[in-house]
C-alpha cells in the first residue's frame, strides 16, 4: 500500500502523520467496538470508510498490548465514563505507554467529573424545568436579601450613627464591602471546585453562606457605630459571595450546553425582580426595622437552605482534592476567556455609566429639576420591564440557533444605542426610548453573557475560581467609570458636552465588547443528548 500517496481530505499526509492518524482513530473504533457497537467496525470495514479501517488495523496489529489495556481499563468504568474514555484516546500518541492509560483512566474515573459527563467532559443530562424554577427563584431571593441592606437598610442605620457624616460613612461601608465582594467570590470559587466530604463541593458553601448572612444581618441591626456596621456589610458580602460563587458554578457543573442559553436566560430576571421585590418589602410594605431584618433572613432560609439541601452535588473524595493543584488550567492563557472577559468589562463599564450618573443627567442636562427622581424611577421601570422580556427570549433563542456571540452583539447594541440617544440629549421622550434600548440590551447581554461564561471556562474542575474571576469584569467597572467621569468632567466645559462626551465613550465601548464576542469560537455542540445517538 502506497502511503504516501493517500489523502485523506485534510490535505497531503506524510506517511508518519498518516500512521499517527489511523492509530488514533483506530483507538475510538476500537473502544466503541468493545463497549458500544459490536459490529460498528464491521460496518466501517464494508462502507467507504474500508480504506481507512484497513489502515488503522494493519497499524494497530503491532500495537496489540495497547488495545488489550485499553479494552482491561474500558471494561471496568461506567457507561459515562467510557465515553469521555473514548474521547480521550483520540489524543493518545503512538507510542503512548500504560501509565499514560492509567492517568486517563484516573482522569475520566475521577468523583471530581461531574454527573452526566458526555465526551466532550461536560454535562449531558438534561436539567428539568423544576431544577430550572428553583435555580431561578434562588437567584432571585439573593438579590432580594442584600440589595435592600446596601440601598436602604445601611443608609438608614449611618444616618442614625453617623450624622452629617453619613455620605462619607457609606463610601466607606460600600468601598470595604466591595472590595470583600471582589476578593471571596473568587476565593469562594476556588475553594469550593476542591471541597472534599460526603456533602458535595457547592452545597456547604450555599448553606454556610445563607447562615453567614442571617448573623450578618443581626449584626449590622444591633451596631452601635459605623465601625461596626462597616464590619457588619463586610460579613454580608463575605457570606454574599459565599453562595453566589458556587451558584454561579452551578451552571457549568449542571447544565448542558444546549440549555445554558435557557437557564442564564432565567437567571437574568434575579438583579431585576430581585432588586425590586426586596426593595418593594423593606421600604414599602414593612416599616420596623426588626421586621425588616427578620423579613430578609426568612428569604435566606427558606429559598437557598432548602435549595442546597435538594441540590444533586456530587461529592469530591479527599485524595482527588489533595492532587488537584489551585492554579489548574490557567484561565489567562484561554483566548476565549480572555475575549469574554474584556467584552464584559468593556459592556459592563457601559452601563455602569448610565446608571450611576443618570440622576444628575436628568437634572442638568434635561432640566427636570422638579421631578427628576419620579423620571429616573420611570426610566428603570421602563428598562426593567423590556430586560425581562429580552432576557429569557435571548436565552432560548440563542440555545435554538447556536449563536450566542451574534445575540451578545445584539445587546451590546442595545445598549451602545441607548448611550447614544442620551448623549444627544434631544428630550424626555427620547430618553423613554433609550430606557427600553438600554433594558432590552441588557437583558440579552446578561443571559448570554452568563451562558457564554459557562462555556468558555478551561476547566469544570475549577470552575468556581474561573468564574470568580471573570466577575471581576463586573466589580471592576464600579471603580473605573468614576475615574473616566472625573477626567472628562475636568477637561471639558460645559454640562451637555460633559455627557454628551462621556456617554459617547461608553457607548463606543459597549460596541467595541460586542464585537470582541465575535472572536469567541465555540465547539460545535450537538442539538441530541449522547444518551439518544
Amino acid at each position: 500500500m502506497d502511503l504516501d500517496r493517500i489523502n485523506l481530505g485534510v490535505g497531503y499526509s506524510s506517511p508518519r502523520n498518516l500512521q499517527l492518524r489511523a492509530v488514533r482513530y483506530n483507538f475510538a473504533f476500537y473502544n466503541l467496538t468493545s463497549c458500544f457497537r459490536p459490529n460498528i467496525l464491521e460496518w466501517i470495514r464494508h462502507s467507504s470508510f474500508r480504506l481507512l479501517a484497513d489502515i488503522a488495523l494493519d497499524t494497530a496489529s503491532r500495537s496489540a498490548p495497547l488495545f488489550v489495556a485499553l479494552e482491561a481499563q474500558s471494561n471496568s468504568m461506567s457507561k459515562s465514563a467510557r465515553r469521555l474514555f473514548s474521547k480521550r484516546a483520540l489524543s493518545l500518541p503512538y507510542n503512548v505507554t500504560e501509565s499514560a492509560i492509567a492517568r486517563t483512566v484516573s482522569d475520566v474515573t475521577s468523583p471530581n467529573s461531574p454527573v452526566g459527563e458526555n465526551c466532550h467532559g461536560k454535562p449531558a443530562e438534561p436539567v428539568s424545568l423544576i431544577f430550572i424554577l428553583a435555580y431561578t427563584i434562588v437567584q432571585i431571593s439573593v438579590f432580594a436579601a442584600y440589595a435592600p441592606v446596601l440601598s436602604i437598610l445601611a443608609p438608614l442605620k449611618l444616618q442614625m450613627l453617623e450624622g452629617s457624616r453619613k455620605d462619607v460613612a457609606l463610601s466607606v461601608v460600600l468601598l470595604a464591602g466591595a472590595l470583600t465582594a471582589s476578593v471571596t467570590n473568587i476565593a469562594a470559587g476556588a475553594l469550593s471546585d476542591r471541597t472534599a466530604g460526603p456533602f458535595g463541593r457547592r452545597r456547604p458553601w450555599l448553606m454556610g453562606g445563607a447562615v453567614g448572612l442571617v448573623v450578618s444581618y443581626g449584626v449590622i441591626y444591633a451596631s452601635p457605630s459605623g465601625a461596626v456596621l462597616t464590619l457588619g456589610v463586610v460579613l454580608m458580602q463575605a457570606a454574599l459571595n459565599c453562595v453566589f460563587a458556587p451558584l454561579t458554578a452551578l451552571l457549568a457543573d449542571r447544565v448542558p450546553d444546549r440549555q445554558k442559553g435557557l437557564v442564564a436566560g432565567c437567571l437574568s430576571l434575579g438583579p431585576s425582580l430581585g432588586t425590586a421585590s426586596g426593595a418593594g418589602l423593606i421600604g414599602g410594605v414593612l416599616h420596623t426595622p426588626p421586621l425588616r431584618f427578620i423579613a430578609l433572613a426568612l428569604i435566606v432560609l427558606s429559598t437557598i437552605a432548602p435549595f442546597a439541601l435538594a441540590l444533586k452535588d456530587r461529592p469530591l473524595q479527599p485524595h482527588t482534592a489533595s492532587k488537584q493543584s489551585l492554579d489548574g488550567a490557567a484561565p489567562w492563557r484561554i483566548p476565549n476567556f480572555v475575549i469574554l472577559w474584556m467584552t464584559r468589562f468593556l459592556i459592563q463599564c457601559a452601563i455602569a455609566t448610565t446608571i450611576g450618573y443618570l440622576l444628575f443627567y436628568v437634572e442638568d442636562v434635561l432640566g427636570e429639576h422638579q421631578n427628576a427622581a419620579g423620571r429616573v424611577a420611570l426610566f428603570i421601570g421602563i428598562s426593567m420591564v423590556a430586560g425581562l422580556m429580552a432576557g429569557p427570549l435571548s436565552g432560548v433563542l440563542s440555545d435554538h440557533f447556536a449563536a450566542r456571540q451574534r445575540f451578545l452583539l445584539a445587546g451590546a447594541a442595545g445598549v451602545s444605542f441607548a448611550l447614544a440617544i442620551l448623549a444627544l440629549a434631544v428630550n424626555w421622550s427620547f430618553t423613554l426610548v433609550a430606557a427600553a434600548s438600554l433594558g432590552a440590551g441588557l437583558g440579552c447581554f446578561s443571559a448570554i453573557d452568563g451562558a457564554l461564561a459557562a462555556q468558555v471556562i478551561p476547566s469544570l474542575r475549577n470552575a468556581g475560581r474561573d468564574l470568580g474571576i471573570l466577575n471581576l469584569a463586573n466589580t471592576l467597572p464600579q471603580a473605573a467609570t468614576p475615574l473616566l467621569a472625573l477626567v472628562i468632567f475636568a477637561a471639558v466645559p460645559g454640562e451637555k458636552m460633559r455627557y454628551a462626551l462621556l456617554f459617547g465613550v461608553c457607548a463606543a465601548l459597549s460596541l467595541i465588547g460586542g464585537g470582541l464576542a465575535m472572536l469567541i469560537r465555540l465547539p460545535h455542540q450537538s442539538a441530541e443528548p449522547i444518551d439518544s445517538l
